[in-house]
Parts: structure tokens; C-alpha cells; sequence
């Protein structure tokens, strides 16, 4: 989950975008068609403010890193305040935050294809 600052930074593009850093890929958010959610956590209303913490992960990176169509790539930096947060949620669906190339990506820990269980890996 996100409690994103400003959705209109524009220092927060894909090309300037940080995956250690403590923001988030709006840019990658709104290309997949992403807006915020109103929703309430732990009794609290988030007014519309809410970003997912993961986006569909594109075609070229499937290829790039052999990821299954079922993965999705982290649009928080891993420095984010709420980073820990994305990543639980991730675990509780059944998927393990690992780094490809210089993202982050979700995918699930158990798939026909790996020979063994997946698990988080990240610095």
C-alpha cells in the first residue's frame, strides 16, 4: 500500500525515478492505468490518496529477465516510508520482491517452471 505524496511531481518519471530511492513511479502507475483508490486502513480514510504498490510487468522486461506473465514490477522505491508495507503484501498474496536489472519486481514464489520456492532478495 501507498500514502503517496504528490502525484504531480514531475521529478518522478521513469528516467528519474529511484528504485533505492524513498519515492514512487507515478509515471509507470499511470501508463498501466493506475489511479489512487479511496479506501480506509486500520480505520482510516484515505481520501482518495491511496497508489497501488505494483504495476504489470512489461513485455520487454518478461523477456530481459525470463519473468512469468504473472509478476509485476514495485512502483515504490525501496527507501519509500511504507516500502515494508508493498512487500508484506506481496508475501501475503503468495509473491517474493526480487531485484532485476536496477527494479524491483513481484513474482510468485510458486510457478510450475521454478525448480524451487522464491524468496525475497533485495540488498
Amino acid at each position: 500500500m501507498c500514502w503517496a505524496g504528490n502525484p504531480n511531481q514531475t521529478s518522478t518519471t521513469s528516467s528519474v525515478f529511484d528504485p533505492e530511492g524513498s519515492s514512487y513511479d507515478y509515471r509507470t502507475a499511470r501508463q498501466a492505468g493506475m489511479t489512487p483508490d479511496d479506501l480506509t486502513i486500520m480505520g482510516v480514510s484515505t481520501q482518495g490518496k491511496h497508489w497501488g504498490s505494483v504495476a504489470p510487468t512489461s513485455e520487454q522486461a518478461m523477456r530481459t529477465y525470463g519473468l512469468p506473465s504473472d509478476s509485476y514490477l514495485m512502483l515504490k522505491g525501496r527507501k519509500h516510508e511504507s516500502w515494508y508495507k508493498g512487500v508484506q503484501g506481496e508475501r501475503e498474496r503468495g509473491y517474493a520482491v526480487k531485484k532485476y536489472g536496477d527494479r524491483y519486481y513481484s513474482i510468485p514464489t510458486r510457478n510450475p517452471y521454478y525448480k524451487h520456492t522464491i524468496t525475497d532478495s533485495y540488498g
